[in-house]
């Protein structure tokens, strides 16, 4: 925890494994309750959050290691900041892989109605990649909307 002129910013770093996904959603839930963001909102986050998260671990490739995902959340009295990021190789094309043509189907439903949910319950959703910084989507929830 670190007190800045942009707010209050907190951080976690939870390894790729099913067992830790819930300290995801239970350091968030704790954060945002200490900073007593209403029950709506917190909701509202803690759903894009696991969509984001689902996302970025399925960006995971086998054979790639054990993989880390950085979260990052900045809260001050205008908005919270979410920042997603894990440092992974570059995700070959789904096309490249040898899939049926259901299971392409079915990844590409699922991606988006996470993407939908991302999408509606936060006020800005942005996803980027890059060699340096790895797969990253940040989440911005104004307060008080």
């Amino acid at each position: 925890m670190e007190k800045k002129n942009k707010g209050t910013e907190y951080s976690i770093e939870i390894p790729k494994q099913e067992k830790y996904f819930f300290l995801i959603r239970n350091f968030l839930e704790n954060i945002l309750s200490l900073e007593k963001v209403s029950e709506k909102e917190s909701d509202e986050i803690v759903l894009a959050v696991n969509e984001a998260s689902d996302k970025l671990f399925s960006m995971h490739q086998e054979g790639q290691g054990n993989i880390k995902v950085d979260i990052r959340i900045i809260v001050n009295p205008k908005k919270i900041i979410i920042t997603l990021r894990h440092r992974g190789l570059k995700q070959l094309s789904m096309y490249f892989k040898k899939r049926d043509e259901e299971r392409i189907v079915m990844d590409s439903v699922k991606s988006k109605i996470g993407e939908y949910l991302m999408e509606k319950n936060a006020d800005e959703v942005s996803f980027s990649s890059s060699k340096r910084k790895g797969h990253q989507v940040k989440i911005i929830k104004y307060r008080n909307r």
